[in-house]
């Protein structure tokens, strides 16, 4: 895995911000794109759920917004552990390197845990698939013995 976060992560708010397609609310409303992204949170939803998002941190997903939310407030009442709550400097080029560094290794280790998750589950489902297919393998086997005995 990189030391540094891609480009095109949702850790960057320009990326974030790119996922608003279909969100409900104009940009002069509280609860607009430009205040969604730099709470944390990337749309989910799609035309199907517009309002869905989840925050790039914390994957915490939240949806039923109101067009006068305040995304960053919902986003601490809901999940005030976030450590990018916690940074509480939704504007990028406030960060110092020390927290750029603290926020990126916090990242990392939720992607490669996200990551490791989807595997085990992965391998679960396919370990189980296998484990059916023992018996007819052993009856074959035995069909096998017999034959050549």
């Amino acid at each position: 895995m990189d030391q540094f976060v891609s480009t095109d992560s949702m850790f960057w708010k320009r990326n974030r911000l790119e996922t608003y397609k279909y969100w409900p609310f104009k940009s002069n409303a509280p609860c607009n794109p430009e205040s969604m992204a730099a709470a944390g949170f990337f749309a989910t939803g799609g035309k199907t759920e517009p309002d869905s998002v989840e925050c790039f941190m914390c994957n915490k997903p939240m949806d039923g917004w109101e067009e006068t939310d305040n995304p960053w407030e919902e986003h601490v009442r809901h999940q005030k552990d976030c450590k990018y709550i916690l940074l509480n400097k939704p504007d990028e080029s406030s960060w110092t390197v020390e927290e750029l560094y603290d926020l990126t290794k916090e990242f990392c280790v939720k992607e490669v845990e996200r990551t490791m998750k989807k595997y085990k589950s992965s391998m679960n489902i396919e370990s189980e698939d296998l484990r059916s297919h023992i018996p007819s393998v052993v009856k074959n086997n035995f069909k096998n013995k017999k034959y050549h005995s």
